[in-house]
């Protein structure tokens, strides 16, 4: 049987405490200067993605 990818990213997804501190490292990030580009952004919209709640056109922006 297959892993779910699904699963994956949400594991992958859960490591993450927001601590800013791939930040400093983030080329989307320095390039955009837009917080929701960053990766704690992205992070965001996969974990709202997965759980499939209702999010804006705008986070699609940010995938």
């Amino acid at each position: 049987m297959k892993d779910d990818p699904l699963d994956f990213i949400r594991k992958e997804a859960s490591k993450c405490v927001f601590c800013g501190f791939c930040e400093y490292d983030c080329p989307t990030l320095n390039i955009k200067n837009d917080r929701g580009y960053g990766p704690r952004g992205r992070v965001r919209v996969a974990k709202i993605f997965i759980e499939k709640d209702i999010f804006s056109e705008k986070s699609l922006e940010y995938i």
